[in-house]
């Protein structure tokens, strides 16, 4: 499955779009559960310990529940794109959690060069958690 040439562009987009969703919920977590200096001043949150992780995890199950219950996640149906196997058929709740809990590789070693570099120089234009999940990212197609 050969995705169309614009489907990178919306891609990088839409995570885009859904880092800064993530980062906003990240910020409010912190200022409820983690160390926040936001009224004094100096606007850093610190999340450490359980919080961190229960944040990581529920970060995790954003993109994972999302993908599974709509083939794409906020920002990558704001900018066209779904998630699909490479059969061209609907992703699962279990591929869509292998793909995303390797985004950590994705971002190393800082940037989501891997991811990028990854997406780059595959054919399908896959990042590493695609591969191992043996999913992609297409253009959606329109419903009708």
């Amino acid at each position: 499955m050969d995705p169309a040439p614009s489907a990178n562009g919306r891609r990088v987009g839409a995570a885009v779009i859904d880092f800064l969703i993530v980062l906003v919920a990240f910020v409010l977590w912190g200022i409820a559960f983690g160390d926040s200096h936001a009224g004094s001043g100096n606007a850093s949150v610190n999340v450490t310990g359980f919080p961190a992780v229960a944040f990581f995890v529920l970060a995790l199950l954003y993109f994972a529940i999302t993908e599974t219950a709509t083939g794409g996640t906020p920002g990558k149906w704001m900018l066209g794109v779904e998630v699909v196997r490479v059969d061209g058929s609907r992703v699962g709740f279990g591929r869509s959690l292998g793909r995303n809990v390797l985004r950590v590789v994705d971002w190393l070693p800082v940037g989501y060069i891997v991811g990028l570099i990854s997406m780059v120089v595959t054919d399908d234009s896959q990042r590493i958690g695609d591969l191992a999940a043996k999913t992609t990212v297409r253009r959606r197609a329109a419903r009708r």
